[in-house]
């Protein structure tokens, strides 16, 4: 794992204790996940899937797209992490 996939672990576990701390959202789920596999392929699985995570729907419901996965990996210093199709599906879902 490079450093840059590293930082991007850390930053997906930083914003589900963003969610947690600003939202009283609990994301369980992605925290599982995250125990188990990388956060690029977490967050390749879940950007890609044809269904929304409850823990995005939530976040959609109180306007809080900024606390997402889909806008995590559109920030710049993470794109390099992610193909096109992906970065696509993640403009995608937070229109």
């Amino acid at each position: 794992m490079t450093d840059l996939e590293k930082k991007f672990d850390l930053a997906m576990r930083e914003l589900c204790d963003e969610a947690k701390r600003q939202c009283n959202i609990n994301f369980t789920r992605l925290l599982k996940m995250l125990a188990n596999e990388t956060g690029v392929e977490v967050a390749k699985k879940l950007v890609n899937s044809n269904e929304p995570s409850e823990g995005f729907i939530r976040l959609m419901e109180i306007d809080r797209r900024d606390l997402s996965v889909e806008e995590l990996i559109l920030k710049k210093e993470w794109r390099l992490l992610f193909d096109e199709q992906t970065l696509n599906n993640a403009r995608k879902k937070l229109k």
